[in-house]
């Protein structure tokens, strides 16, 4: 198993470069926007979501901004596994809430969560 990366959430964009890049060092990898319904389906927040991924060494951190104060939103470990779906299945079974997000010409992207509502995304471990 490898630890894909950490997910947190900033109200500011400012942070970001104020913050993890020159505090932290880390660099920006690459930023995407969160598709609405995904936002929704995953965090249970119906809105666009600017998303930057950064990187130093072996750590990676995704950044959600998000400018609403208060409760933290987007928090979740992401690990990779050899069968990944493995791990998801059995979460299954147990009764832990699943889903999935299909990612056409590549792997899966599983998610599962524990009773106490912590979220995990389980990633394919690449060779």
């Amino acid at each position: 198993m490898k630890l894909n990366h950490v997910a947190l959430s900033v109200n500011d964009s400012e942070e970001i470069e104020n913050f993890y890049e020159d505090i932290l060092e880390f660099s920006l990898k690459r930023k995407f926007l969160m598709d609405a319904g995904i936002s929704l389906k995953f965090f249970g927040k119906e809105k666009k979501i600017d998303v930057y991924f950064m990187e130093k060494d072996d750590v990676g951190l995704e950044i959600f901004l998000y400018p609403e104060k208060g409760r933290k939103t987007f928090p979740h470990l992401c690990l990779e596994y050899h069968n990944s779906n493995t791990v998801f299945y059995k979460a299954r079974k147990l009764g832990c809430k699943t889903e999935i997000k299909i990612n056409p010409g590549r792997s899966d992207t599983y998610f599962i969560w524990d009773r106490s509502g912590n979220m995990f995304e389980l990633k394919e471990l690449q060779k």
